[in-house]
C-alpha cells in the first residue's frame, strides 16, 4: 500500500514540477533584454555637426523596408558607446494647398421651362450660402441614353457660357459606362440655366407586334413588326458639387516607383487579366497602371498573397479604372487608392469580361515616405539598426521629442551612409533549442497526457484497494 501511494504522489509531482520550471524560466526570459548582435543591418546616421541638443529625421529607403517587419518592432537606434537612444517612426507629411474635398449639395431654387417638343430649360437659383459649384449631377433612374447640355450663367448680361455641348450618357446596353456629371466654370453671379436636348427619343422596345392571318381555321401567314417607343428623359432632382480648398491640411509625401517584370497572363475561363508583380515589401498604397486604351472602364481588384498559404490571395482593394475620350469628353481614373500594405507578392485582376483584354505598358506603386525622429545631443554619434526575427517594440521615453513635433520644431535632415551587414549572435536565452517547452500547444499536450496517467494510475489503485481483504490477519 505504500508502494502505491508513493508512486501516486509522484505522479503529481512531476506535472507541478514541470510547469515550475516553464515558469521560472518565463519569468527569466521577461528580463532578458534583446542585444543589439541580433540585428542583421547597422547603418551610421550621417548629419552636420550641432552645437546644442536637437531632433534629426532619418529617412527609411527600400532596403529597409525589405529587411522589417509589420509595424516597424526591428528597428533601433544607438549611440557610439551602444546605449539605445529613443526614436518616434512617423510618415512624412507635407502641406498641400491644393488639397480639396467634394461638397455635394441638392438643388432646392429649380424651376422648369420647356422650349420645344425635344428642349428643356432648368433655372437654379443658388442660396446665399452655397459655395460656387465646379459641376452638376443628373439623378434618373432611366437607362441607355445620350443627351446634350448647356449650363448658362443669366444673372450677368450678357449670359455667359459655363459649359457647352456636354454629353450625359448611360451606355448599359454595349457596356458598363454611364456618365451624369457635368463640370462648369466658375460663374459670376448666383443664377444658372440648364439646357437639354433630345428630351424625347426612341427606343425599340423588347415587344414585338405579331399579325396573323386565317383561312378556314388555318394560319395562312403571318407578320411580325418591332414596336418603338417615345420615352422622355425623367430627371428625379439637380445634385451640385463643389471642391472646397483645404490650405490647412497636409497630406502623405509618397514616392511613386515603376514596378520592373511585370508577369501578365490571360485567363481566358474567367475573363480576366491576371498581373503579377513583386516588391520588397515597401509600404503601398496606391496602384496605378500605364496603357495606350482609350475609352473603357474595366472593375479591378489588387490582392496580396496570403502569407500561410501561397495558393490563396486575400482581395485589398476593388475599384474601377476608365479613360475617355470623345469629341469634348477627356476624362481618366488610372489608379487606385487604398490603405496603406506591405507584402512581397501582389497581384492586380482586371475583369474584361467580353471586352478584349487591356494592352499594358506598364504599372506604378505609391510608397509613403516614413522616416524615424531623434533627439540629437552634441558630440554624439549614431547608429541605425534594424532587421530582428523576434525584437519587439521598445518601450522608450519619447515625450520630449513628441513635445518638441507638437511646438512646430524642424527636424535636421540626416542621411544613412553605407549598409554593415553584421553577424547574428543569438545570445538571447528566448533562443535556447528547448525553447519549445514553453509553447502553449506542447504544454497543454503534456498536460493532457499526465492527466491520463494520472487517471490510470488511480483506477488501478482503486482496483487493487477493493481487492484487498478488510483483516490482513486474514491472509
Amino acid at each position: 500500500m505504500k508502494t502505491h501511494i508513493q508512486y501516486l504522489l509522484s505522479v503529481f509531482c512531476i506535472p507541478s514540477l514541470f510547469l515550475s520550471c516553464c515558469d521560472a524560466d518565463e519569468l527569466g526570459n521577461a528580463g532578458v533584454v534583446q542585444e543589439v548582435s541580433e540585428f542583421r543591418h547597422e547603418r551610421p546616421i550621417l548629419h552636420t555637426s550641432i552645437k546644442e541638443p536637437m531632433l534629426l529625421r532619418v529617412p527609411f529607403d527600400n532596403d529597409l523596408y525589405a529587411e522589417t517587419r509589420d509595424g516597424w518592432p526591428d528597428v533601433r537606434i544607438r549611440d557610439q558607446q551602444g546605449t539605445a537612444v529613443p526614436f518616434l517612426i512617423r510618415p512624412v507629411r507635407e502641406a498641400d494647398a491644393s488639397l480639396t474635398y467634394q461638397r455635394e449639395w441638392t438643388a432646392d431654387n429649380v424651376s422648369l421651362t420647356p422650349v420645344d417638343e425635344n428642349s428643356v430649360e432648368i433655372s437654379i437659383t443658388l442660396d446665399p450660402d452655397d459655395p460656387t459649384p465646379d459641376g452638376l449631377r443628373f439623378f434618373t433612374p432611366l437607362r441607355d441614353f445620350e443627351h446634350r447640355v448647356q449650363v448658362f450663367d443669366t444673372g450677368v448680361d450678357p449670359p455667359k457660357t459655363l459649359c457647352e455641348d456636354a454629353m450625359i450618357f448611360d451606355y448599359s446596353q454595349i457596356m458598363d459606362v454611364r456618365k451624369t456629371d457635368v463640370e462648369l466654370k466658375h460663374g459670376q453671379s448666383r443664377k444658372l440655366k440648364i439646357r437639354v436636348d433630345q428630351l424625347t427619343q426612341d427606343q425599340q422596345s423588347t415587344l414585338t407586334e405579331m399579325t396573323r392571318t386565317f383561312s378556314q381555321n388555318a394560319e395562312t401567314g403571318h407578320t411580325e413588326k418591332s414596336m418603338r417607343l417615345r420615352r422622355p428623359f425623367r430627371i428625379d432632382r439637380i445634385g451640385l458639387w463643389a471642391r472646397i480648398s483645404n490650405t490647412n491640411q497636409t497630406v502623405p509625401m509618397l514616392n511613386v516607383e515603376d514596378i520592373p517584370g511585370l508577369m501578365v497572363t490571360q485567363d481566358a475561363d474567367e475573363k480576366q487579366t491576371l498581373v503579377r508583380f513583386d516588391t520588397v515589401r515597401q509600404p503601398i498604397s496606391r496602384v496605378s497602371i500605364r496603357t495606350a486604351e482609350k475609352n473603357f472602364s474595366r472593375q479591378v481588384t489588387v490582392q496580396i498573397m496570403a502569407k500561410q498559404s501561397p495558393e490563396q490571395w486575400l482581395d485589398v482593394a476593388t475599384g474601377t479604372l476608365a479613360r475617355f475620350s470623345v469629341g469634348k469628353l477627356h476624362e481618366e481614373n488610372m489608379s487606385l487608392d487604398f490603405p496603406e500594405v506591405r507584402n512581397k507578392n501582389w497581384r492586380l485582376v482586371i475583369f474584361n469580361r467580353d471586352s478584349p483584354p487591356l494592352e499594358l505598358q506598364g504599372l506604378t506603386i505609391a510608397v509613403p515616405i516614413y522616416e524615424a525622429v531623434l533627439l540629437a545631443t552634441p558630440d554624439h554619434t549614431y547608429s541605425l539598426l534594424y532587421g530582428d526575427d523576434y525584437a519587439t517594440l521598445p518601450q522608450q521615453d519619447t515625450e520630449a521629442i513628441t513635445r518638441a513635433l507638437q511646438a512646430d520644431e524642424v527636424p535636421l535632415a540626416a542621411q544613412t551612409g553605407p549598409i554593415s551587414i553584421r553577424k547574428v549572435v543569438p545570445t538571447s536565452q528566448s533562443r535556447k533549442p528547448l525553447a519549445f517547452l514553453n509553447q502553449p500547444l506542447f504544454l497543454g499536450a503534456l498536460v493532457t497526457i499526465l492527466v491520463l496517467v494520472l487517471a490510470r494510475c488511480l483506477y488501478t489503485a482503486m482496483q487493487k484497494v477493493q481487492n484487498m481483504p478488510e483483516n490482513p490477519r486474514e491472509q
